[in-house]
């Protein structure tokens, strides 16, 4: 194992462990399967060593990944043994045993810094992990006000803001457009047209993913994109020869207080 290959690494990441006595397995060893199940998840859905072994600080965050997901996973079976009667509990007359609303908690907890190194190893590495998207880190989850396994509902809501954030630049944004809105999920500098812009789609796509956009709005918001972008033809300069502007060559800009896509 590569990420966490002994005890004493294991130990600098599972705080509150009592030191296995002399003879007794320690905890590295009673998670071992754990453990290379929780690399190969990680190598599988988040990172690959190869491309992070040489960064001190992603490999930090990559290790707090595999010792709490594995531990995760372990703790159901950690104080469970099979004798040659059935299973019993491993208990000591000095230690209380732990309620299932306190194991519950941990369980949450572990899985919460989980999901937060993901998104603290995507920030070090620029967007490689949570990426594909105009939302940086987990914003799409948290605009829909969700606040527990973060990245297993980044997974699920991928392909849906991927499919229609396509659907926007056929239509409405063109994909030189999107493709720069994209890049800006993750960018170091303020643009002040790009996160207008940005914000508005973002709005738009959590709204309809959601179930939440109506007819009125749709035709409303996909406008004030297309006003804004036509009002910025410098910062947009493409678009008027995009297949998306097609779609809007009938459809004449009138800057209008009553109309929501007015601007000063």
């Amino acid at each position: 194992m590569r990420y966490i290959p002994d005890n004493d690494t294991l130990m600098a990441y599972i705080p509150n462990v009592v030191t296995a006595v002399e003879g007794e397995k320690d905890l590295f060893t009673k998670m071992q399967s754990h453990l290379e199940i929780a690399e190969a998840w990680l190598e599988a859905n988040v990172v690959k060593y190869d491309d992070i072994h040489e960064n001190e600080s992603a490999m930090t965050y990559a290790k707090i990944i595999v010792a709490d997901d594995a531990f995760r996973r372990a703790i159901p079976s950690l104080d469970v043994i099979l004798t040659e009667n059935g299973f019993g509990i491993v208990s000591n007359g000095n230690v209380a045993p732990a309620s299932r609303d306190r194991i519950n908690a941990l369980l949450d907890g572990l899985q919460a810094m989980v999901d937060n190194s993901i998104e603290a190893l995507d920030t070090i590495l620029a967007g490689a992990v949570l990426k594909g998207t105009i939302f940086k880190g987990y914003e799409a989850q948290r605009m829909q006000e969700v606040t527990k396994n973060l990245f297993a509902k980044y997974r699920t809501d991928r392909p849906q803001i991927i499919a229609e954030e396509e659907q926007l630049a056929q239509r409405v944004l063109s994909f030189d457009v999107l493709t720069a809105l994209r890049a800006y999920a993750n960018a170091s500098e303020y643009d002040h047209t790009l996160s207008v812009l940005s914000f508005n789609v973002k709005q738009f796509v959590i709204k309809t993913i959601t179930g939440k956009m109506t007819p009125i709005e749709e035709k409303e918001e996909t406008r004030r994109m297309v006003d804004w972008i036509r009002k910025h033809p410098t910062d947009f300069p493409d678009w008027e020869q995009s297949e998306a502007a097609k779609y809007w060559k009938d459809y004449t800009f009138k800057n209008d207080k009553k109309y929501g896509g007015y601007w000063l």
